[in-house]
């Protein structure tokens, strides 16, 4: 099987030397590499110069003006000649076998439309940070999920996905034409997973296989803003009610309650860790920061032990699922 990666730099020179080797370095060779940056203002184009070679299949296309990652993502669809497609950013690590790991495992279940896997979390210098955690981290190596038993699972907040360790199949990208749409924001694969997903089937692999660099500039932290979510999420919902690819067996509806309180539930806390972070700096933030806190605590903190009891639900309700999967195809 052949792997394409699309490649999406834009103002991230510092990070593109690691990230890069790691794709070419992998124990399965990538077939293709199309690199793409988005008009940087820094010296990422000099950098991404160096790794064109014809003789592997590795091409640039420098923008000349900004046209966003979903217009990128987009490119890959259409041009892609391997059978399996890979969204790598610049900002992010894969380890040496993702490719391995994902090919093995597309060749086993032949229908799956997706691989995915855990990912470990750094920070801008690459120090580890806490990794973020996935419903279905207690499976022991990996599993196939069918459609029926992924549709459970989405519908049920056990989104598994990490978008620094998917591969797709492009045939079926293609065949429902599906597209990534830069007004989703954070939610721009969500859509595409949903749809692969709940018509296909996918594979789970509980290996860390990635690292998603946590960094101010990257694109979720900056569109996984409140004012950003809301609209977000509202096309998110006009697409999936309208474009739903299994919608004659499957409501479309039924997905959208979880992606809805996680709007508010994640910015909530976001909010509270980011004022925490900030009241280390100065002595009248930390004051600012116990009389947030006691309002917090008096006003809004039971709004959000129900949602960690929501999340603790959700989190056992998945095991439950997928223990007692079924063999829907």
């Amino acid at each position: 099987m052949k792997i394409t990666v699309l490649y999406q730099s834009y103002n991230q020179a510092e990070f593109i030397e690691e990230s890069l080797n790691a794709i070419l370095n992998q124990t399965y060779k990538p077939f293709e590499v199309i690199m793409i940056d988005d008009c940087s203002s820094d010296n990422s184009v000099q950098i991404l110069n160096k790794f064109i070679d014809s003789s592997k299949n590795i091409k640039l296309i420098a923008n000349k003006k900004n046209k966003g990652t979903a217009s990128h993502a987009n490119i890959g669809i259409d041009e892609a000649k391997g059978d399996i497609i890979f969204f790598a950013a610049a900002d992010d690590v894969i380890l040496p076998n993702l490719f391995e790991e994902a090919v093995k495992n597309f060749k086993k279940y032949k229908d799956i439309g997706l691989f995915s896997a855990k990912i470990m979390s750094i920070d801008k210098n690459g120090n580890n940070l806490r990794n973020p955690k996935n419903p279905l981290s207690f499976i022991k190596e990996g599993t196939y999920l069918s459609p029926n038993i992924c549709r459970k699972l989405l519908t049920n907040g056990g989104h598994w996905f990490t978008g620094q360790t998917c591969l797709w199949r492009v045939d079926y990208l293609r065949f429902h034409k599906l597209r990534f749409y830069e007004d989703l924001k954070y939610l721009l694969d969500h859509y595409l997973t949903i749809n692969i997903a709940s018509k296909y089937g996918a594979y789970f692999s509980n290996k860390y296989l990635g690292k998603w660099r946590y960094i101010s500039t990257s694109y979720a932290h900056t569109n996984f803003k409140f004012n950003n979510a809301i609209p977000a999420y509202s096309s998110f919902k006009e697409k999936l009610l309208s474009n739903f690819i299994v919608k004659e067996t499957f409501p479309p509806h039924k997905f959208l309650h979880y992606y809805y309180i996680s709007i508010y539930e994640n910015y909530l806390i976001d909010f509270i860790s980011n004022i925490k972070l900030a009241s280390r700096e100065n002595f009248f933030d930390k004051i600012f920061f116990i009389l947030l806190f006691v309002f917090l605590t008096i006003f809004i903190m039971p709004f959000l032990l129900i949602l960690k009891l929501r999340r603790k639900y959700l989190f056992y309700k998945s095991r439950l699922i997928v223990s007692l999967r079924d063999t829907d195809s």
